[in-house]
């Protein structure tokens, strides 16, 4: 495996040569592939899997799986996580919808334990994925599987789940519906995720298109919370200038709530002079 890791690659083809040999070693030693090697065999064709030669990684790659899956070594989400980096490069022109097929594969299984490193990646490199399809779809059916068994266990590194959220949320904001979007994001926030500035913006722009002042006073909370979603000073900003053309184009001195357009110009006047101060 550190063979593998540390080689390398010259072209598609010398690169396979290279493998046939290491693998055709293993055998002549009696020593039985494991799915670490599968993960450490795709992630040499990740490698080449650039310009020209993508096509063919592409091939190579599910023929090694083919064989390994014959071999009667267990697939793991780390395998479906390196195809996914062989398949889908967003500079390249080769568009693959191999995430479809891969989710009918994984579906209602357990993936607990964990049998390689890559396993802890797949669901944020998957939700990237569905994310740059924009199939919210896709992304509610990663999130079943992460929800299935003991899966929740791989989402366990803090930027892995930022990364997850953040293309989820946004997949699900720009492609599904906007009450799914607000009723998700009511779920994970602040409590399992924590949005950055650019979202906040999106999101507010949502905010401002539908409407929705009913959910203004929580995504303000939410954004004064995280510190405006670590945002530098001239986004933070330009998000409150989105907050109050939001309470232009919705009057809250309209609102069957009494006080709610001095209370909302009280706050804003607050975290203005925050921002002001050095």
């Amino acid at each position: 495996h550190a063979l593998l890791s540390s080689y390398s690659t010259e072209g598609v083809e010398k690169t396979m040569v290279f493998l046939r040999e290491v693998l055709g070693g293993l055998k002549e030693q009696g020593l039985e592939p494991t799915t670490e090697t599968l993960v450490a065999v795709l992630g040499v064709l990740k490698h080449t899997a650039r310009g020209q030669e993508q096509q063919q990684s592409c091939n190579y790659a599910l023929d090694c799986v083919a064989e390994f899956r014959a071999a009667g070594v267990a697939m793991s989400l780390g395998v479906y996580k390196t195809l996914l980096d062989i398949f889908v490069q967003q500079k390249s022109e080769l568009k693959s919808s191999i995430l479809v097929d891969i989710v009918k594969e994984v579906e209602g299984k357990d993936y607990w334990p964990a049998v390689t490193e890559e396993d802890f990646n797949f669901f944020p490199r998957a939700m990237q994925v569905a994310m740059g399809m924009s199939r919210p779809a896709l992304a509610w059916q990663l999130n079943e599987l992460l929800l299935t068994g003991k899966n929740m266990n791989l989402l366990c590194h803090h930027n892995n789940e930022q990364m997850y959220y953040n293309y989820f949320l946004s997949n699900v904001l720009q492609n599904d519906s906007f009450e799914h979007a607000l009723e998700l994001y009511n779920k994970v926030t602040p409590h399992l995720w924590s949005p950055g500035g650019i979202f906040f913006r999106n999101l507010l722009h949502a905010l401002h298109s539908h409407g929705a002042t009913n959910h203004l006073a929580k995504v303000f909370d939410d954004m004064m919370l995280s510190d405006m979603g670590g945002a530098n000073k001239e986004t933070c900003f330009e998000l409150l200038h989105q907050v109050m053309q939001i309470l232009a184009a919705n009057d809250p001195g309209a609102s069957e709530f009494s006080g709610l357009a001095e209370a909302w110009a009280d706050r804003s006047e607050e975290h203005t002079s925050e921002l002001q101060s050095p």
